[in-house]
């Protein structure tokens, strides 16, 4: 449960990427628009893409997801904190200064950049890094990445700050 502390903001904010990663391998966009609000156990799907790779990398390496033997002998990435429990989870065990945040932070923008519903690339030399409004699968990010100095905010709107540009690295 999200208790509203910004004791340790990047963990919070991994937490809040983390809670829209997980909405969006569950198929928010692909049922209907349910948010999967309890989903202990359940597993990410579309891991055939490399960008779902990289977030089940990147949600392992901060003990959301957790590998579970099946009785059919394989093993199989599966979520081990609810949605609103991983922002207070991941502020509680991510230091202030843990390098799995860019992991996260990567892998929030390879999927909410490249997959329906996306948000807008900031594409430097070209440089056109407009003001958009995210989807609602994106709000609670977007407002911790502006709160973290990721994004500017001009009420519902956001835009890129030069801070993210190492996750956008690899598309320019």
């Amino acid at each position: 449960m999200n208790t509203g502390r910004d004791d340790n903001p990047e963990g919070r904010l991994c937490g809040h990427l983390a809670a829209a990663l997980a909405n969006r391998c569950l198929g928010y966009y692909n049922h209907g628009k349910k948010r999967f609000e309890r989903i202990v156990g359940l597993g990410v799907h579309d891991t055939d893409m490399v960008a779902f790779a990289e977030v089940e990398e990147a949600l392992a390496s901060v003990g959301i997801l957790v590998l579970t033997p099946h009785a059919n002998g394989r093993s199989y990435w599966l979520f081990a904190h609810a949605v609103d429990e991983m922002p207070d989870f991941l502020a509680r065990t991510m230091s202030a200064d843990d390098p799995r945040a860019k992991v996260v932070i990567r892998a929030f923008v390879q999927i909410a950049c490249q997959f329906a519903p996306t948000l807008p690339w900031w594409n430097p030399p070209d440089y056109t890094n407009p003001w958009f409004e995210p989807p609602a699968l994106y709000r609670d990010a977007m407002d911790w990445l502006h709160r973290t100095d990721f994004a500017k905010r001009d009420g519902d709107r956001f835009q890129w700050t030069q801070r993210i540009s190492f996750a956008m690295a690899n598309e320019y």
